[in-house]
């Protein structure tokens, strides 16, 4: 509805902004499938690290190329969705953005506590 009500200018690209968009959308859903399923079994919700559970540090799969494969999905997808939709409430999407980066932070410092040099 955003995207009708709200929309952004046309641009000229509109259809291929909504295909990139659309491809997007569809890499970062994919980059996020395929963490979850090497993460298996260690995988924990958000900032809520069982040290019990995940006691090893993932380094294959997705997240041989990145730290936060899950959230760069997520933004992916985020992204991509703004972008195939053209509307201005894409701008809102730097709430949950935001939110990510802050995750990823608590994170990282009890992952560098936990596996300190590794």
């Amino acid at each position: 509805l955003s995207g009708m009500y709200f929309p952004l200018p046309y641009s000229g690209f509109d259809e291929i902004m909504g295909l990139v968009g659309l491809l997007v959308f569809i890499l970062g859903s994919i980059i996020c499938i395929w963490a979850k399923i090497t993460m298996g079994k260690f995988w924990n919700p958000p900032v809520d690290h069982d040290h019990k559970r995940q006691d090893k540090l993932m380094k294959h799969g997705p997240f041989k190329y990145s730290r936060n494969p899950i959230y760069v999905g997520m933004i992916m997808v985020l992204a991509g969705y703004g972008i195939a939709i053209q509307s201005y409430f894409t701008f809102l999407s730097i709430i949950p953005i935001l939110y990510f980066y802050n995750s990823v932070l608590k994170e990282e410092k009890n992952l560098e506590k936990v596996f300190k040099e590794e």
